[in-house]
């Protein structure tokens, strides 16, 4: 993630925002990796790891890859980092960095996974202009971001939508774009 803006993260840190994350990777998966094997010997990075939910996934179906996931926050990548010991995984590493000023070399990764992290930025376009000097020459870029202009209920209850609206509420007074 990124300390640019005085960054906070909306969900806060807490073990029940945690188990949400890997909740939502579990019933995402099949949805964004049912397909998502990446070159042996290819460098993946992604950005905005969190607590590793869907570094897992990302790891387990493609284990010749390296992957480089980076988080700005250390309590997060501490979680990360258990989580893949635990499941005796091997091909990622974990930086702790600030999303606007990697260590890593320019042009060093074949592709770049972004998930659940723009929404989360005043500017993404400019987050993603930034990470595209560190892709090789005919790299890509996987974003995966929910839309929260475009959220429906069934029922449809008037609590339902103000809850829904909140949350927009709070992610743009905290500096972020989540439409």
């Amino acid at each position: 993630m990124t300390t640019d803006q005085n960054f906070k993260y909306v969900h806060g840190y807490s073990e029940r925002e945690t188990e949400r994350l890997y909740d939502q990777a579990r019933s995402v998966r099949d949805l964004i990796h049912s397909d998502a094997q990446y070159p042996p010997g290819s460098v993946v990075l992604e950005v905005g790891c969190g607590v590793g939910a869907q570094t897992l996934t990302l790891a387990q179906n493609s284990p010749k890859t390296k992957f480089l996931s980076v988080d700005w926050a250390e309590d997060s990548l501490a979680l990360a980092r258990e989580l893949i010991e635990r499941n005796k995984i091997s091909n990622v590493e974990f930086l702790h960095a600030d999303m606007f000023d990697l260590p890593i070399e320019e042009e060093r990764v074949d592709h770049i996974f972004v998930c659940h992290l723009l929404e989360h930025l005043f500017d993404p376009v400019a987050a993603l202009m930034k990470l595209k000097k560190y892709l090789k020459r005919g790299g890509s870029i996987t974003v995966f971001e929910g839309d929260h202009g475009s959220c429906y209920f069934h029922p449809q209850t008037k609590e339902a939508m103000q809850a829904w609206n909140c949350l927009i509420e709070v992610q743009e007074r905290l500096g972020a774009n989540s439409l």
